[in-house]
């Protein structure tokens, strides 16, 4: 069986067509920015 945990730093809130960002206390945006954006990533 599968188990996800989720770390979200952004939240929609569909009632009041807001977007809010959160602090990102652990540090994973900057890593996840790097690895997506990396010009020398394979793909």
């Amino acid at each position: 069986m599968p188990i996800y945990i989720l770390y979200h730093t952004a939240y929609m809130d569909t009632t009041e067509n807001m977007l809010y960002f959160y602090a990102d206390i652990y540090g994973r945006d900057q890593l996840l920015a790097k690895a997506l954006f990396s010009p020398d990533r394979n793909g």
